[in-house]
Order: C-alpha cells, then sequence, then structure tokens
C-alpha cells in the first residue's frame, strides 16, 4: 500500500500504469456503461465518484492490459484498504 496524490492505493502491478474507473450509477444514461482511464499519479481526479477500480495498462486511451483483482472505490478511498489506512493514521 502506498499513498499517491492524498489517496492510498494497492501496489500496482508491474506494468500497470493506469486506473480503470466503471462507474456504479451514472444518473444521465443507466442503460450506458461509463468508464474513466486515469493515470495513477492522477487518482485524485476521481474523489466523489463511485465504482470499481481496476488496474490496467494502456496507451494512447487504448486498454492494451487489465490487471486483476478489482477494487471498490467509494469516492474518497478503497474498500477493501480501509482497514489498514484506519491503523496507519
Amino acid at each position: 500500500m502506498r499513498k499517491v496524490s492524498g489517496v492510498y492505493i494497492p501496489t500496482p502491478p508491474r506494468g500497470a500504469d493506469h486506473f480503470l474507473l466503471e462507474v456504479e450509477s451514472s444518473a444521465c444514461c443507466p442503460n450506458l456503461k461509463r468508464k474513466a482511464v486515469v493515470a495513477i499519479c492522477d487518482i485524485d481526479v476521481l474523489i466523489g465518484t463511485k465504482g470499481k477500480l481496476k488496474f490496467i495498462k494502456a496507451r494512447k486511451g487504448k486498454i492494451l492490459k487489465e490487471f486483476d483483482p478489482t477494487y471498490t472505490w467509494n469516492g474518497k478511498i478503497i474498500k477493501e484498504l480501509e482497514e489498514e489506512v484506519k491503523q496507519k493514521r
């Protein structure tokens, strides 16, 4: 676990350079899947959104490889790391 831009994240797998966020519920278009590809160092731009996070390798907006596992993002913190973050504080 490490802290990037004020947010605790798990250690990225070798080769991962971005996050893929799949938004849980998009208010405007419930039938469409909303996604965002964000560089790991820019995870703070996802604060306020909810969804599933996954490490990926991407180049020019195209996803080259997806890494397991998938994490639950509640808009502030990755839920799977919540206990570890509380212990650190």
